[in-house]
């Protein structure tokens, strides 16, 4: 099916077509064996291709763009438009390559200070308009990530920020030891990331010439929002 098609078109079939194909005859195929017409389906026994990723539309910070979006955000800080863990947020997602689900997810036993690395065991994201944690659909979605020392003290310094922050509100925290938190210590809500982010580039965009300004579609984004920061490799 990859190799000609019966319509006249250049081209093989793609992916998607032979995998809704695979999926129709497979029914089909089982609803026999139910009906004792057939032994087995042959289709349990064929892996349909996997769709390949179209990486053509994916934009990349680049090296210049990644100087300039941390400056930016440290201006902001500096100037109280943006809070400390919006810093380390990025900072983890620029360094560490994590997605915005898994760095949500992220509670303070998934680092390891000792080791300068970080277990991504789970990602949220909404649910019915609700945030929903759960385990990675794929298992090389389980991985551990070294972190760089200048982020590890980041995340120090943030987690001083917080325990002090915690006491300062006492029994109004109602967090559950999230990294990444709202006002009262509870889970930082998933749209969170990307509104922060929208508005460090409009405000920072403003004040760049288009030879230095940081992309609006930089940090590729999809339908459910997941990954707004492309990883860049760390600057050793």
């Amino acid at each position: 099916m990859l190799k000609s098609r019966k319509d006249g078109k250049e081209g093989g079939y793609s992916p998607a077509t032979i995998k809704r194909v695979h999926a129709l005859i497979s029914n089909i195929l089982s609803t026999a064996v139910r009906w004792n017409v057939l032994l087995d389906n042959p289709c349990e026994r064929i892996q349909p291709p996997k769709q390949a990723r179209d990486i053509n539309d994916i934009n990349f910070f680049t090296l210049e763009q990644t100087e300039v979006f941390l400056n930016a955000l440290d201006t902001d800080f500096s100037d109280g438009k943006i809070k400390f863990q919006h810093v380390v947020f990025f900072q983890l997602a620029l360094f560490c390559g994590l997605r915005r689900g898994e760095l949500i997810a992220l509670t303070w036993s998934d680092i390891d200070f000792n080791a300068k690395a970080i277990n991504v065991s789970k990602s949220t994201d909404l649910v019915n308009g609700k945030p929903y944690t759960k385990a990675p659909r794929s298992k090389s979605s389980i991985r551990i990530v070294s972190i760089l020392e200048s982020v590890i003290e980041l995340l120090r310094k943030y987690r001083k920020e917080q325990l002090e922050y915690r006491l300062m509100i006492g029994n109004q925290w109602q967090g559950d030891n999230h990294v990444f938190i709202q006002w009262d210590g509870s889970q930082m809500y998933p749209s969170t990331p990307y509104s922060i982010f929208k508005d460090v580039i409009h405000r920072h965009n403003t004040r760049f010439g288009d030879k230095d300004s940081i992309r609006q579609a930089g940090p590729r984004t999809n339908k459910h929002h997941d990954e707004y920061i492309q990883p860049c490799r760390p600057m050793h």
